[in-house]
């Protein structure tokens, strides 16, 4: 019953995200899909890769991320993303960090797993930044790789609800978008 449920929620959610980014392209491009005839698909790639731009160039401008969740262990700095890497383990993980801890945020405290993916995002940030150190570092982005790939194997999960399952995605896309 537990497995049919969560099933439910993460195809939920992904309709969910899916749906969001549709409706943002068509409320927001100038030249969206409601216009037929009057834009291709390159202009239409063009205006969210335009969008993306703006959204990682705002994100590098800043040294810290504030998601406005309270599923942050602690502050995490693009300024620091030298020392995460520095102390990131070999297969990926942080020493520090409990990637079993089943324990929900729903209780106000941050679910522990959360540093990890801070951290990521906070290296990814600081890979991104072309003013930085770190722009487009091959060594930064190796651990960037490992620490997800680290993720995704040992897929740290606990008993959360949609808000929670939400924010992981929400970290890791943000990831994303900086590479």
């Amino acid at each position: 019953m537990a497995d049919k449920k969560q099933r439910f929620i993460k195809r939920w959610t992904c309709l969910v995200i899916v749906c969001s980014m549709i409706s943002s392209i068509w409320l927001y491009s100038p030249a969206s899909a409601s216009t037929p005839g009057t834009t291709d698909a390159s202009q239409e790639i063009a205006e969210m890769q335009l969008m993306k731009n703006r959204i990682v160039a705002f994100y590098v401008s800043k040294d810290i991320i504030n998601d406005g969740t309270n599923g942050r262990v602690e502050w995490t700095f693009k300024s620091q993303a030298g020392t995460y890497l520095s102390n990131q383990n070999a297969n990926g993980s942080w020493g520090d960090v409990d990637y079993a801890n089943t324990t929900s945020s729903a209780n106000g405290k941050a679910w522990s797993p959360y540093l990890a993916l801070d951290r990521m995002q906070s290296m990814a940030q600081a890979f991104a930044d072309p003013n930085g150190p770190y722009y487009h570092n091959e060594t930064l982005l190796g651990g960037i790789q490992k620490g997800l790939d680290y993720w995704f194997t040992v897929k740290p999960n606990f008993n959360q609800l949609v808000g929670d399952r939400n924010r992981q995605t929400i970290k890791v896309g943000k990831n994303r978008a900086f590479m």
